[in-house]
């Protein structure tokens, strides 16, 4: 699977082909695929969430491949990924692999959710566990930190906002609000990002541009905050 997301992401596409660069690789990872119960010989399954999470990152928008992700998300819920671990009774270093797996596997159910009109899988109530630190030294920490906070605006909107409650009264005009509220935070946050990369004249990896694309996505879906008579 991880060969064929480099040939995909990395090879020319051809209108006139039959099939996307790389597909042939990706048809044989699936079909070595072992059954779910197979997949929870560890705890937690970790490899096993990675490998369904990146089979649904290559063909997202494929409905049957949305069932990948939703085995991923499942196995996370079984393993309590969304929930803080203890100190005493998870290393930090695992403790960490496991909250980037989870906020992963949530940021891509959130998109295919979003992308097919789907309600979130998950409340934000639910989820105890810490974001990534946007203010971490490493790039992929970052973004991951950035594309979480959308995600979980991106839940607010959908669950709040754009509902069939007919008695939406103040608690609409407070819940835009806070959504622009966040959405300035989190503006401020992609700006210091970019700033430190034009003041080391670095290049800024590709993954911001989509979280700044995620962004103004996510804008566009948020209402002003007018009152409703």
């Amino acid at each position: 699977m991880l060969l064929a997301f480099g040939k995909a992401f990395t090879s020319y596409v051809n209108s006139t082909a039959g099939a996307p660069p790389g597909s042939e690789l990706a048809v044989r990872a699936l079909s070595l695929l072992p059954d779910v119960a197979f997949l929870q010989d560890d705890r937690p399954a970790l490899l096993a969430m990675e490998v369904l999470a990146l089979i649904a990152l290559n063909y997202k928008y494929l409905t049957d491949i949305r069932v990948q992700i939703g085995q991923a998300l499942r196995l996370s819920f079984h393993d309590g990924l969304h929930r803080r671990f203890p100190e005493d009774i998870m290393e930090v270093g695992i403790a960490t692999h496991a909250s980037n797996v989870w906020w992963t596997i949530y940021v891509l159910d959130q998109s295919l959710s979003a992308g097919l009109g789907c309600p979130p899988t998950i409340p934000l109530n639910s989820i105890t566990t810490s974001l990534p630190d946007v203010q971490s030294d490493s790039i992929s920490t970052k973004a991951l930190a950035l594309r979480s906070r959308l995600s979980q605006i991106n839940s607010v909107i959908y669950s709040t906002i754009y509902t069939f409650d007919d008695n939406l009264g103040s608690d609409f005009v407070s819940s835009i609000t806070s959504v622009l509220h966040k959405l300035a935070d989190v503006s401020r946050e992609i700006d210091e990002v970019i700033s430190s990369f034009k003041a080391s004249k670095g290049e800024l990896p590709q993954m911001f541009y989509n979280i700044t694309l995620s962004h103004h996505h996510v804008s566009i879906f948020t209402p002003p905050p007018f009152p409703i008579e």
